[in-house]
């Protein structure tokens, strides 16, 4: 078999190649004759580059048939990175169609307004900023015939569910959508019953594990916060690399990260206010192991796509147990032992309390005396 037996429209072959002539990977073997047939599809295998014309080649000849100027198809990410991945390769195996393509992710609301306004075929969304243009009405999903969640591992282990149930809410009844997943676990399993119908499975390799995560809380006066976290880290109690620190706001993260570094620790500050070239720059230097924590807030880790992370700490507890869930499950795709440690004032008791219902479990619980920090 070769992608040219594929029945695929000659634009797509164009855009192929000669890639057109050469023989798909096992997943693809087994996944796009079910999903170009229109049929529901979960899709389970490790991630590789080439395993993204799984989603893409059915997305373009799905649009490629449809209206144009409305969106027909939305592809559902976790992180901006992925988002970028995806559009990429729409753009370049879609370059002798017509189809257009948008990413919602961050970025401008106005460039994103007047893209919609010109007319898309295919959205590629954070679920963050797809719910903000669907609460401004600035975006129609009533005949989006196709849904693809990427990743629906880390939808599930960031708390994305309740958005996700959210934007189905805007899909018609009846639409097509394919799930893909690089781990495999019951409750994965159950999540994709609920969304699919009839589904074909597909599971091709060895899929990674998630690791629970260890969750721990320390008690602390709110004036302590700073001088108890670079206690803790001078003690080796958490660990100074491949943590995410969350602040409240951006002038506690950058005023948290600038003593971080004063006092000799590796320290990117990521804040909404940056530029997309800081950004990248500040995402970078943490990939390459250049700074070993990155101080942000929630509103500018939406979409961020960094691993291993390892540690998350909450400098500043989260307002809601959903946020604490988000912000954890980042650390769920480590390879070694992950934790998620906040710092609890006592204002933050009964929002504690509530994470800890949620979660099941008594994290583990230490007060620190101001006398010891």
């Amino acid at each position: 078999m070769i992608y040219r037996d594929l029945d695929l429209h000659p634009r797509l072959l164009a855009g192929l190649g000669s890639l057109a002539d050469e023989s798909p990977t096992p997943v693809q073997e087994q996944a796009l004759p079910p999903i170009l047939e229109g049929r529901d599809v979960l899709v389970i295998a490790p991630r590789a580059d080439g395993e993204r014309l799984v989603s893409v080649l059915p997305i373009l000849q799905h649009t490629l048939f449809g209206a144009r100027g409305r969106i027909q198809a939305v592809v559902l990410t976790p992180t901006q990175e992925l988002a970028e991945t995806i559009i990429s390769a729409i753009q370049k195996l879609g370059k002798h169609t017509r189809v257009r393509s948008l990413a919602l992710c961050d970025g401008p609301i106005p460039a994103q307004l007047q893209a919609l306004q010109d007319g898309v075929e295919v959205i590629i969304a954070c679920p963050a900023r797809l719910l903000e243009h669907l609460n401004r009405g600035s975006l129609d999903l009533s005949r989006a015939e196709l849904l693809v969640l990427e990743d629906l591992d880390r939808f599930c282990d960031m708390g994305f569910l309740p958005d996700l149930w959210r934007i189905l809410k805007a899909t018609p009844a009846q639409h097509q959508t394919l799930l893909f997943s690089t781990t495999d676990n019951e409750d994965l399993r159950k999540t994709a019953r609920t969304l699919l119908r009839e589904p074909i499975t597909v599971q091709v390799g060895d899929v990674a594990a998630t690791h629970p995560i260890a969750h721990r809380f320390y008690s602390v006066e709110a004036e302590y916060k700073t001088e108890a976290l670079l206690t803790l880290l001078d003690a080796g109690e958490i660990p100074a690399e491949a943590a995410l620190i969350f602040c409240e706001t951006r002038f506690r993260a950058r005023r948290l990260g600038e003593k971080l570094k004063h006092a000799g620790y590796a320290t990117a500050i990521l804040t909404d206010e940056l530029s997309p070239k800081r950004r990248n720059i500040a995402i970078e230097g943490f990939r390459q192991k250049i700074s070993k924590m990155i101080v942000t807030t929630d509103i500018a880790a939406q979409g961020l796509d960094v691993t291993p992370i390892t540690t998350i700490i909450n400098f500043d507890m989260p307002e809601s147990v959903e946020t604490y869930l988000h912000r954890s499950g980042r650390a769920a795709y480590s390879k070694s032992p992950s934790t998620a440690l906040t710092l609890v004032t006592p204002e933050d008791n009964e929002i504690a309390e509530a994470i800890t219902l949620e979660l099941g479990e008594r994290p583990y619980f230490r007060t620190l005396p101001h006398e010891s920090i």
